[in-house]
């Protein structure tokens, strides 16, 4: 697989896409809001969805007042294929992972998207007080 630089939730973070058919994974994303690693295998699933319920020409059955969930149509339970995820959420088991199976490993730098939250710097503005209008401090 190929590390390479995307968005997630308008978040910066990196993904692998499988650079070989015989890869056992569709994608891999790293969400660095939860600070987790997504793997989606090419395995099939079967899981119940809620879909828009349609009328014999494929067009949405619209309800007269908006349900209780807030959506404006119609909805029927039904049995989809859907790809089998896998969430990682110890970074050593993440790094492990990478290390394993992205081919540019050594020269991505993964770990700029791997920040802890609870140890980043926060931003304080207030701490600087007043500021002009190049961003200087204001002297008394």
């Amino acid at each position: 697989m190929l590390l390479f630089t995307s968005f997630w939730q308008d978040s910066p973070t990196f993904k692998l896409m499988p650079i070989v058919d015989s890869c056992p994974f569709v994608e891999v994303i790293y969400d660095p809001n939860l600070e987790m690693l997504v793997v989606i295998n090419k395995t099939f699933k079967q899981s119940f969805h809620n879909v828009p319920k349609q009328d014999d020409n494929g067009d949405i059955v619209m309800t007269k007042t908006p349900r209780k969930n807030g959506k404006p149509f119609r909805e029927e339970r039904r049995s989809i294929d859907t790809y089998q995820e896998y969430y990682m959420t110890e970074k050593s088991e993440i790094e492990e992972f990478i290390k394993r199976f992205a081919v540019n490993a050594d020269e991505y730098d993964y770990s700029k998207h791997m920040i802890n939250k609870d140890q980043a710097a926060v931003y304080q503005p207030e701490s600087l007080g007043l500021l002009d209008e190049n961003g200087l401090p204001i002297k008394k």
